[in-house]
């Protein structure tokens, strides 16, 4: 979020006299016992529901397409490790390319199976159940972009 919004966003759009190089969050109260409420120093005030600037980012695909896809097609995104004789070995990557065809795929199988029925009030809901692996993450940018 900070590395796109720096990035993206003009230093006019920013609070007079905020500085996002020294400090991208600032403690807005605390109950006793418990830690302090983080906020972003843009949005000290009031949540957000997307970076501030920034219309076009609408959920963590668009995100996934505005840092890495559009930026370095062709870097590694997604990594595993194979594991064949019990040692861990090197990482297999795919790269921001690569993932965006396969969560396109899988995209396209959830609407077309419609494994994913609308509710009567307009959501649709699905539960990934699995370890943490690549292909957990290709699934959850497929939902995402649904």
């Amino acid at each position: 979020y900070i590395l796109i919004m720096k990035s993206t966003m003009s230093s006019s759009a920013l609070p007079e006299g905020l500085d996002l190089s020294t400090k991208y969050a600032k403690a807005v109260g605390a109950v006793d016992g418990e830690g302090p409420v983080m906020r972003n120093m843009v949005a000290l005030d009031s949540l957000t529901d997307r970076p501030i600037g920034r219309n076009d980012l609408n959920n963590i695909y668009d995100l996934f397409k505005l840092s890495g896809l559009k930026l370095r097609p062709t870097e590694p995104c997604f990594g595993s490790r194979i594991r064949e004789d019990g040692t861990v070995g090197p990482f297999d990557w795919q790269t921001y390319a690569e993932v965006d065809v396969r969560i396109d795929s899988i995209a396209a199988a959830l609407w077309k199976l419609e494994l994913v029925p609308q509710t009567p009030d307009g959501y649709r809901f699905l539960g990934l159940y699995c370890k943490n692996s690549r292909d957990w993450m290709v699934a959850a940018e497929a939902c995402f972009k649904t």
